[in-house]
């Protein structure tokens, strides 16, 4: 039995008919669903909760980009699918738009599918004493960035022991192929074919 992990948004129109179309076809070629806790008053009242990656074997995002990364957050590193559902505008990293959804999910039960895999980031800071700080996963980009204070940042950049260069700015943004048409694009930076091998600085 394939189990499947359902992540959504419920500022969108068009989530409770894919939720019921799910309900009613997914159930019935034999998927198992297992539902986020924010989707938890629009699942049935019997419906398996998703809390860890472990559950899944694929999973099913419906909203827009940002739901789609949200959704790669909490897999943190895990090799599950994401299948994303557009239900907003642009919908750049999504598979399909909401109208497409019940024949992709078709070719998807049929095995007509192929896996992409996207690079992530992961990013750590350290305080002046040498203990490790924050720690986070990115499908997209990670930003240092001043924060409220009125002064330029003065940083070095190095890939491994290699010094790149020295920047004075206010920030700086570091991009995955994924997130090269978020934060990076709209500060200039290129837009950049998801599987490529490179990070955007």
């Amino acid at each position: 039995m394939t189990r499947l992990g359902i992540v959504g948004h419920q500022g969108y129109e068009g989530l409770e008919d894919i939720l019921q179309f799910l309900e009613r076809e997914a159930r019935g070629m034999g998927y198992s669903l297992a539902y986020e806790a924010e989707l938890s008053a629009l699942a049935p009242p019997d419906a398996k909760r998703l809390w860890h990656p472990s559950q899944i074997d694929a999973l099913i995002t419906l909203g827009g980009d940002g739901t789609l990364i949200r959704a790669a957050r909490f897999l943190g590193g895990a090799d599950v699918p994401i299948l994303g559902v557009n239900l907003g505008k642009l919908g750049f990293l999504t598979t399909c738009q909401a109208e497409e959804f019940p024949e992709t999910f078709g070719r998807f039960a049929r095995g007509e599918h192929r896996v992409q895999a996207r690079m992530a980031l992961e990013a750590r800071t350290w305080t002046p004493n040498g203990e490790l700080g924050i720690q986070v996963r990115a499908l997209n980009d990670v930003v240092v960035h001043k924060g409220g204070y009125a002064r330029v940042l003065r940083m070095r950049l190095a890939a491994g022991d290699e010094p790149i260069a020295r920047l004075a700015a206010d920030g700086v943004v570091v991009a995955t192929p994924t997130g090269s048409t978020a934060y990076s694009l709209s500060a200039g930076g290129p837009v950049v074919v998801p599987t490529l091998d490179s990070l955007i600085v």
